[in-house]
């Protein structure tokens, strides 16, 4: 028999799919079009006139890069706005909790819907890369997986912390313009971070998508990833993870109930 906490996690997630399922056009147009215009415009137009990074071709080099974004923004706007009107606004949160579902079992939920989501954008992504020559070894892509799954609940759990902190939809700007646009510009998708300054590499490495970004790039591109650095990067993944989905439940309890 399932237990309860596994089958009040995934009623809710299943709640959020069907509410996605009434929005699946203009879902897909934002959550996976939207992204591969950006993977090939980047991917194929700055391809042409960077031969090499990192000692990769380009393109491999950026692939990889622009699949932990995609991840990263996917599960970011899904549990920061649309979680926030469903806490805030619809009290959709409020209306759960009057049944035997816990708030552990929504913070669960959420986490998981908005990885889900990174993740469809992901496998599409994956099928582009393949297609553009983006991804050079298959296995590596295979054994990488894992680690953009969990990048995704990471990032999905640190976006669920900062709606339990939001008072606005305003709040957001700051997550987005302070965390979400540096993940994008100095977190190694574009370039090498060792080509930046010293204080700028040590801000690199504070984003978790740093850390994802080199476990997942060797790998794809077929090439040596020491086992000292891989258990460090996905270390890093796991506390910050972890920290995340405390922050998060420990807020929206106080907002809930006390």
């Amino acid at each position: 028999m399932m237990p309860y906490a596994v089958f009040a996690t995934l009623a809710v997630w299943q709640r959020h799919a069907r509410v996605w399922r009434t929005n699946f056009w203009p879902s897909v147009v934002s959550g996976i079009l939207n992204p591969l215009f950006w993977f090939l415009s980047f991917s194929l137009g700055l391809g042409v006139v960077i031969d090499t990074m990192g000692g990769l071709p380009y393109t491999q080099f950026v692939v990889p890069g622009m699949l932990a974004n995609a991840a990263l923004f996917q599960a970011s706007f899904e549990t920061t706005i649309p979680a926030y009107s469903r806490f805030q606004i619809q009290r959709t949160y409020a209306a759960i909790l009057a049944s035997p579902v816990r708030l552990s079992h929504i913070v669960a939920a959420e986490i998981l819907w908005g990885s889900a989501k990174a993740m469809l954008s992901v496998a599409c992504l994956y099928a582009v890369g393949f297609a553009i020559g983006g991804i050079h070894s298959g296995v590596g892509a295979l054994l990488a997986l894992p680690w953009v799954v969990l990048g995704s609940v990471c990032f999905a759990s640190l976006g669920l912390a900062v709606m339990a902190h939001a008072r606005s939809y305003e709040f957001f700007n700051y997550f987005f313009t302070f965390w979400v646009a540096p993940s994008f510009l100095i977190c190694g998708i574009f370039m090498d971070i060792s080509h930046y300054p010293l204080w700028l590499q040590a801000l690199a490495w504070c984003f978790p998508i740093t850390h994802l970004i080199e476990i997942i790039r060797p790998l794809m591109a077929g090439t040596e990833l020491p086992l000292h650095l891989l258990a460090l990067h996905g270390a890093y993944l796991g506390v910050f993870t972890a920290v995340c989905i405390g922050l998060a439940y420990r807020r929206l309890w106080t907002r809930l109930f006390a």
